[in-house]
């Protein structure tokens, strides 16, 4: 689980500089922990 949730921000780190924003990357953010929280 701790890997997982690692992996996850530095995914988010690599959008940090993304043109298309901080919209995106919560929303991948969020879809991703509520996948995971199902299991």
């Amino acid at each position: 689980m701790e890997n997982t949730l690692n992996q996850i921000e530095a995914e988010i780190l690599t959008l940090k500089d993304d043109a298309a924003g901080e919209k995106f990357k919560w929303h991948t953010y969020t879809v991703k922990r509520k996948r995971i929280a199902k299991g």
